[in-house]
């Protein structure tokens, strides 16, 4: 019997959101619950969604540069495509956003998805690099404390094992490319496209632009996460924002449900009680700050996506090309 790997994948994510919004509400005072939602400040709230915007349109100017061998594309349709990207991971299984993200934005610049794929997958591999180096950065000038006082060492040695990675890999880049090249099957057909798109980030001319925009991106996230917390009167906001701008980055790596409903939440939790904010606190704060970047990304990756005129079964039929 053939094992369904996308079911099992499915299945898997659905019961890891499952225990962990059981652990968000489970035990917590709902009264409380409510009457923090209610005195949540709506200008500290809504300066938290202008962030999510921001760091995705920073996003579009990058990929503009790092598109530019191919060929000059308008910020604009690549922010479209972007936020719908964001929009089909909120709502689509399996990290489909990104195969939708290549897929509309073909649309929107009458070029092909398949060829602006790789690049988003070279993409996630700058973002992050960017992370680690804008931890570092950020380290220096908010205290980590012990709960993540270990990154320090980590973080440089782990920079510096993909800067040597990054160096063999230029080196033998070529030969890479013709053996995947020389086997003609689906896998090697994907792992060769993947090669193209990695290979083009040595052929960008404004590098350090990219990685600068790359680092305000995390900045902006972390931005988002300070807004969300003054909206709640927070101490220490700068801090704190820190601290989940680095756990949920993790947490939303794991296997979850659309929207890494759950584990995102429970991140921010275990996060906050790190800090002795109780848990009738700080569940609606989880709930508060997944809406900041829910709620923009929703609304406009829902009007971008309605604009394409493109149907679910072209989506499907794009994932089944890229496997």
């Amino acid at each position: 019997m053939k094992i369904n790997k996308k079911l099992i994948h499915i299945t898997l994510g659905i019961v890891i959101s499952g225990v962990a919004l059981y652990y968000t509400f489970s035990g917590i005072n709902w009264k409380v619950f409510l009457s923090q939602l209610k005195q949540i400040n709506l200008f500290w709230y809504a300066s938290g969604c202008i962030m999510a915007i921001i760091a995705i349109f920073l996003r579009a100017v990058r990929w503009k540069l790092l598109l530019k061998p191919m060929r000059s594309f308008k910020v604009i349709p690549l922010f479209k495509g972007t936020i719908v990207g964001f929009f089909g991971n909120y709502v689509l299984p399996i990290r489909m956003g990104e195969i939708l993200r290549a897929y509309i934005t073909g649309k929107f610049t009458n070029y092909s998805g398949t060829k602006l794929f790789p690049t988003i997958i070279a993409e996630r591999f700058i973002d992050m690099i960017a992370f680690f180096v804008f931890i570092l950065i950020a380290s220096i000038f908010v205290p980590f404390g012990d709960q993540l006082k270990f990154l320090k060492s980590i973080i440089p040695i782990f920079i510096g094992a993909l800067f040597l990675v990054s160096i063999i890999y230029y080196k033998y880049k070529e030969k890479i490319q013709e053996h995947f090249d020389s086997k003609d099957n689906i896998f090697h057909n994907f792992l060769s496209k993947l090669n193209v798109g990695f290979s083009s980030l040595f052929e960008v001319k404004r590098p350090l632009i990219i990685f600068i925009l790359s680092l305000l991106i995390w900045l902006f996230y972390g931005s988002l996460f300070y807004f969300g917390l003054m909206a709640f009167s927070i101490e220490s906001a700068i801090n704190i924002a820190l601290f989940l701008l680095v756990t949920t980055t993790f947490a939303i790596s794991i296997p979850a449900a659309p929207g890494n409903i759950g584990t995102y939440h429970s991140a921010v939790i275990i996060t906050l009680s790190m800090f002795g904010i109780e848990k009738s606190v700080s569940s609606p704060i989880s709930v508060m700050l997944h809406l900041i970047g829910l709620v923009p990304v929703l609304t406009l990756g829902l009007i971008f996506y309605l604009e394409s005129h493109t149907k679910f079964k072209e989506i499907n039929k794009q994932k089944i090309d890229q496997d």
